[in-house]
């Protein structure tokens, strides 16, 4: 009877595993972090036996997305399920593959099905809101496609006015001059064309806090609606949604490059971007969408473990940075060598600016400490090139609207 018993359970439990399929289905396959993925899973009875249970497991490697579960099926049935998750984190990660798993009702015998598809999923980084953010005016020697004048010459003269004491002699406009009985100077247009460059600092020994880390999100309290831009992990909206990241200065430099780019390519800014972290990547300046594109695919994977300082970065690809350029640097490296090699670009009438983003207010009390980043910013003040200070707890549109050593901003 056991044998019996035995070969019985034995057939129910394969029985019980043929003719099921599972299909899953996904809305978009990339998305920005901060954005919900949802996901549609069916599982479909092919037979007229009833499947007493099937449990599904999903090797999903999507932080968060949990679709695995247990259900029964009647004959030829077929139930679905949505799972949606909020993206916390960039990257690249797979869907699938699904293991299928059944057995017999007293658990003598289990079989199981693997389907190896798998789909890829692109999670960009946070293309956050920079209402407030405009470019220090002494940075520019180009800018958006507008009627404001500008301090350096461009090839763009639109007009003479009468001299005032300071004005540079290479901008008198000598026929006018003699025309008109005084002096009379040059004036000249911001330049549309010129280009801009966002060098991102992912040296693996200047990074601090925890890059994997589940960012903090305010939940209710006592039946009371939580404030969502409460925590310490908030860094600012997109599209009107807070966004959280965790206290890593490699994820809130990698959001700072992806949102600088974002605001500069719509108004119209010819942008590139240079990051040395597990590769070498260069993106050549352009314009438009499909560069904006191209910059979040390269961001989504990057990761902070490369062995050059910042300085060597900007010295090695100092080639790419024509006279009249301007160069973002966003790092966590708090070392001054960076700054005057930033500095003495400015030399070469490439026009500069620094995003810091502050090491020391991302480890925990007991942790190592990091020098401050007084040092740097003096530096970068005394030469002459404006920067921001970005810090864990504060949101980065609004550190960015506050350019540090009374700069005049551009809005």
């Amino acid at each position: 009877m056991l044998a019996g018993v035995s070969l019985g359970s034995l057939a129910w439990a394969r029985l019980n595993l043929s003719a099921v399929e599972i299909e899953r289905g996904a809305r978009v396959d990339s998305l920005q972090v901060g954005q919900i993925f949802e996901e549609t899973l069916t599982l479909n009875n092919k037979s007229i036996f009833p499947k007493l249970w099937v449990e599904v497991r999903d090797r999903s490697n999507l932080p968060g997305h949990r679709t695995s579960c247990v259900m029964s099926l009647t004959s030829h049935q077929r139930k679905s399920w949505r799972v949606r998750t909020v993206c916390r984190q960039r990257g690249v990660y797979k869907l699938g593959p699904v293991v299928m798993v059944t057995g017999d009702p007293f658990g003598l015998f289990r079989f199981w099905r693997r389907k190896p598809q798998q789909h890829e999923v692109l999670v960009y980084p946070p293309l956050l809101d920079l209402g407030a953010f405009g470019l220090p005016s002494t940075e520019l020697s180009g800018g958006a496609q507008v009627r404001s004048r500008s301090f350096n010459l461009t090839p763009n003269a639109v007009g003479i006015r009468e001299y005032i004491a300071g004005d540079p002699y290479n901008r008198i406009h000598w026929p006018a001059s003699a025309r008109q009985q005084r002096l009379m100077v040059k004036e000249f247009e911001l330049d549309p064309t010129s280009d801009l460059w966002i060098v991102l600092d992912m040296e693996m020994a200047v990074q601090f806090g925890n890059p994997v880390a589940v960012p903090q999100i305010p939940k209710p309290h006592d039946g009371e609606k939580p404030n969502p831009r409460a925590s310490q992990d908030y860094i600012g909206d997109t599209l009107g949604q807070p966004v959280y990241l965790p206290p890593s200065t490699e994820e809130y430099s990698v959001a700072i490059a992806a949102s600088l780019a974002g605001r500069l390519l719509a108004d119209k800014r010819a942008v590139g971007l240079i990051a040395w972290g597990q590769h070498h990547e260069v993106i050549n300046v352009d314009r438009g969408s499909r560069q904006l594109l191209r910059i979040l695919r390269t961001l989504a994977p990057l990761r902070a473990t490369g062995r050059s300082p910042v300085e060597e970065v900007i010295a090695a690809e100092s080639v790419r940075f024509a006279r009249g350029s301007t160069v973002i640097v966003v790092t966590s490296n708090v070392d001054d060598k960076w700054a005057r090699s930033l500095g003495a670009l400015t030399q070469r009438g490439i026009k500069a600016s620094a995003v810091i983003v502050e090491p020391a207010t991302f480890v925990k009390p007991n942790e190592h400490q990091p020098p401050s980043s007084m040092l740097v910013v003096g530096t970068l003040a005394a030469a002459n090139v404006p920067s921001y200070l970005v810090k864990h707890g504060a949101p980065i549109n609004v550190a960015l609207a506050q350019g540090l050593g009374g700069v005049k901003v551009i809005r």
